[in-house]
């Protein structure tokens, strides 16, 4: 589904996005669903898990979904504290390790979102190279983006389908208005459609001719001063 009035900002690099990113955390009043591909139990990993501590102390209901496979294994301790203030993690489709799952059968997603309003989606994981500390991989580039308006709401769906995947059944969300508000509280004039896939779907949303279309078109948009985003998740 296509959305109107979105704000979107984009990130080019690591630093830019989770400096936002934390402050969107600190800020959260109801909930915080966050899933990602990896969090890694490094610097960065930690100062996230020790924000979504804090914030469950405060109240705030933390979920975090992460792939097995892409944060090297589960890492129970990673999430200890967090557990012991009332959060909860949960690794996608966990299978005994080493995973022999083939590779489409993974969680690649790196989303966020906090009170049903404020979304976070692109190709930046949760771990020291990914904001330029690794002397491996250098600076790294990749793109991010910040999403406030009624596409988040497709953001907080896709959370819950993948959530409810794995959760056993008293762990399982169900709908409410805290998670799927009337008012996004979006003013920009952004187009946004979140297209999410997965191994579980025979069919693609988009063709590739739509895809193509879609991209021609955002050319005629800029020149109006507005952009249409096409992110697939």
């Amino acid at each position: 589904m296509l959305t109107q009035k979105n704000e979107v900002r984009l990130f080019n690099n690591g630093p830019e996005k989770f400096k936002a990113l934390f402050e969107d955390i600190r800020n959260a009043k109801n909930h915080i669903n966050v899933e990602y591909f990896s969090i890694f139990d490094d610097e960065l990993g930690n100062q996230l898990v020790d924000l979504l501590t804090e914030k469950a102390h405060e109240g705030v209901k933390v979920r975090v979904l992460f792939d097995q496979f892409g944060s090297h294994g589960r890492n129970k301790k990673l999430y200890e504290r967090l557990r012991a203030a009332g959060g909860q993690d949960m690794a996608f489709l966990e299978s005994p390790w080493p995973i022999t799952f083939r590779a489409n059968f993974r969680l690649h997603r790196k989303l966020v979102v906090i009170d049903g309003k404020i979304g976070y989606i692109g190709g930046l994981n949760v771990g020291d190279e990914y904001v330029g500390k690794s002397k491996k991989f250098g600076n790294w580039r990749d793109t991010h983006t910040r999403i406030v308006g009624d596409a988040v709401l497709a953001l907080q769906g896709r959370f819950f389908m993948d959530w409810n995947a794995t959760a056993k059944k008293e762990n399982k969300l169900q709908f409410s208005k805290d998670y799927f508000p009337n008012d996004t509280e979006g003013n920009g004039n952004t187009a946004v459609q979140i297209v999410t896939s997965g191994p579980d779907q025979d069919t693609q949303q988009l063709s590739k001719g739509t895809c193509v279309k879609l991209l021609q078109r955002v050319n005629q948009l800029q020149f109006k001063h507005r952009t249409l985003f096409l992110i697939k998740g």
